[in-house]
């Protein structure tokens, strides 16, 4: 049976010069533990193989091996060896690492614009003039409209990514992952620069709202690209590079803001000291928005488009999505055109041994996505056809229709929803003026004390490098929300304080601690979980969905703070979103499965299982945690398992057949 799928595999696939680790990789993809339980030999003769030499892998596969299996057994677990988990090949670092970049110029500019606006508020006339002589920013306003014009202008991008993420699916169809990276990153950069240029809030709110067209696209297309080229047990981490490097943006941002604030002096504090005047109601516009008075702003706005083009220089240099080009050979091998299809298998093989170690692991990696790509694709096209789904209707209604896909869409909707009303992004935004309300009024200070946020924003990331694969996604998810609300609350009652100097220090506290706390959970998670939870047939319009999502509250939190501001005052805005964040635990708690560890193929498993069934096991397992950490109880039976069959962790053969036989199941099933 093992040497007919090889043959079949061989004719198909035009890779008979590795065909020695196809035959390895195809007996290790059915027996992954058979070259470490001494049953190869068992098995082969079982098999009627042959010898069993010619299966063994050497001595450097066999290390290599080992290291795939770390957090996938129940050995006891020590830094020495999660440490080697992360030998990765250096192509693979090299791509993990360019695609990071296209996360810098989303954080950038939020950041940028949070220290950018202090400065073209006055310029573009977004602001009031009080009874005195000083200015107030248009945060503060009481003129109608005032408000929401500022949020609109900060939020333009997003606003434009909400219809943009829907590109994706085209876009990666024709162009391929790189294609659409490349694509995108021109479009960021270019309007990234050109907003800089402004000289009306009008024509920069346009300029960057065309910058979200290069935004949506890479924000879905990336974390895709990684999740399909890592391997499963690094996967988690190696994906949340993009919220790494978003946080890396966001204090680049703020760098950014207290490096070229001072490039054009007096404009704020001190106008005695330089050429520009304090602006009031009655400063020309002329005046104010001349090179000599406003080219730190501008300066400050044009700076994120370094990232993209960085990105899109050298994202060619990279191999292409190995999912990606099988499932393209898939395509062309069922319009019966071998020839395309023996290339894209090719390619599909060469990009693999880059990415991973050996070649044996290329072999069975290769084996595996392109055996179940083509058991999946059968069963789907089959259902398509029974259910007369026509072309146009394809994706989108089996996103919603079929149980296992709106499942895995449910859970990541979650995810992507929670990332934004958490509140994060009050902060990304208006740190600024939050600071300068809580009696922080040195435009110095503010910026310096903002910039220290963004700090701890990146740096308080990097542990979940560890954690997201160790700790898995559903637990850092719960552990840090209330701590969240926690913080929320710190700020809110710190605006209530009549004490100056008691206000601003609960402020930044509150601020700091917030930071501490989402940078390791609900920040790196929502991109990661989104990107694996889908299937690959529909996984650029289910990830193109959820991005959109995330993009539409980002968009809608920036757009409505400053009204927030004013209408609910600034304490009530904050405890607003602590109430939200204990409703956010909660739909977590019921409705997000764990998915650490988990090849995209086991997944199918995961989403299978039905929603009631999920909630009835998360009430055990918190009962079970109850009781063993906090009343101590002792001799206590062992923690509940939701999936057991996976936590069993099967031979790969009989994965296999079960993910075949649950995923026909799912099709056949309708949403409820």
């Amino acid at each position: 049976m093992m040497e007919e799928k090889l043959k079949l595999f061989m004719e198909e696939t035009e890779l008979w010069d590795y065909k020695k680790y196809f035959r390895k990789g195809m007996f290790l993809a059915q027996h992954p533990q058979a070259h470490t339980d001494g049953k190869v030999q068992y098995l082969a003769d079982e098999l009627g193989l042959g010898p069993s030499i010619s299966l063994k892998p050497t001595k450097r596969e066999y290390t290599c091996l080992k290291r795939d299996e770390i957090d996938t057994t129940d050995e006891p677990r020590t830094w020495k060896t999660d440490k080697k988990k992360w030998r990765l090949p250096r192509p693979l670092w090299r791509l993990v690492t360019l695609c990071a970049l296209g996360a810098l110029i989303q954080g950038w500019d939020e950041a940028a614009v949070n220290s950018a606006q202090q400065f073209y508020q006055p310029a573009f006339k977004m602001y009031i003039e009080n009874n005195d002589t000083s200015t107030i920013d248009a945060l503060s306003s009481n003129i109608p409209g005032r408000p929401w014009l500022v949020g609109l202008v900060n939020s333009a991008p997003y606003l434009c990514c909400v219809l943009s993420c829907w590109l994706t699916q085209p876009l990666n169809a024709v162009f391929g992952r790189r294609g659409t990276i490349f694509i995108a990153s021109l479009f960021s950069a270019a309007f990234a620069f050109t907003q800089a240029f402004s000289q009306s809030w009008q024509v920069l709110f346009a300029f960057r709202f065309l910058m979200g067209v290069g935004i949506g696209p890479k924000s879905a297309t990336v974390p895709i690209y990684v999740a399909e080229s890592a391997p499963e047990n690094v996967r988690g981490g190696l994906v949340m590079m993009w919220q790494v490097f978003t946080a890396f943006g966001i204090m680049l941002g703020y760098l950014a803001g207290v490096a070229l604030k001072g490039i054009t002096p007096g404009l704020v504090d001190k106008p005695e000291h330089g050429p520009c005047p304090m602006p009031t109601l009655s400063s020309p516009m002329s005046t104010l928005l001349a090179t000599r008075c406003s080219l730190n702003w501008r300066l400050i706005l044009g700076s994120p488009m370094v990232a993209p083009v960085i990105l899109a220089r050298y994202i060619y240099t990279q191999p292409e999505s190995p999912r990606w080009l099988i499932a393209k050979g898939h395509r062309y091998k069922r319009k019966e055109n071998p020839e395309k299809a023996t290339s894209c298998y090719r390619s599909a093989w060469v990009a693999l041994v880059k990415l991973r170690h050996t070649k044996l692991q290329a072999a069975r990696d290769m084996f595996v996505i392109y055996h179940l790509l083509e058991r999946e694709q059968e069963v789907v096209g089959r259902d398509r056809k029974d259910r007369n789904i026509k072309w146009c209707q394809k994706g989108v209604v089996e996103l919603f229709m079929i149980r296992r896909n709106w499942r895995a869409l449910r859970a990541s909707l979650i995810c992507m929803f929670a990332q934004q009303f958490c509140g994060v992004n009050i902060f990304v935004y208006y740190s600024s003026h939050v600071l300068r309300v809580a009696n922080t009024t040195n435009i110095n200070l503010v910026l310096l004390l903002s910039m220290g946020f963004g700090f701890i924003n990146f740096v308080f990331a990097l542990p979940a490098f560890y954690t997201i694969d160790t700790l898995g996604r559903r637990s850092l998810l719960l552990m840090t929300f209330p701590f969240l609300a926690l913080c929320h609350l710190i700020i809110a009652v710190g605006l209530l304080a009549l004490d100056p100097s008691s206000q601003w220090k609960m402020v930044i506290a509150g601020m700091y601690l917030f930071g501490l706390f989402y940078s390791p959970g609900e920040g790196p998670v929502p991109f990661v979980y989104s990107a694996e939870s889908m299937p690959l047939y529909i996984r650029d319009v289910g990830m193109g969905c959820v991005t959109s999502v995330n993009w539409l509250f980002n968009w809608l939190i920036a757009f409505t703070a400053p009204g927030f501001f004013v209408h609910f005052h600034n304490s009530g805005t904050f405890f607003w979103y602590a109430g939200w964040c204990v409703v956010l635990w909660f739909l977590i708690f019921l409705h997000v499965p764990e998915t650490r560890i988990l090849s995209l193929e086991q997944l199918d498993t995961v989403f299978n299982q039905t929603a009631s069934s999920f909630r009835k096991f998360a009430w055990e397992d918190a009962n079970w945690l109850f009781r063993r950490y906090i009343r101590r109880h002792k001799n206590m039976e062992d923690r509940p398992k939701f999936y057991e069959e996976i936590h069993m962790r099967p031979e790969r053969e009989g994965t296999e057949m079960q993910s075949m036989c649950s995923r026909s199941t799912s099709i056949e099933e309708s949403r409820p």
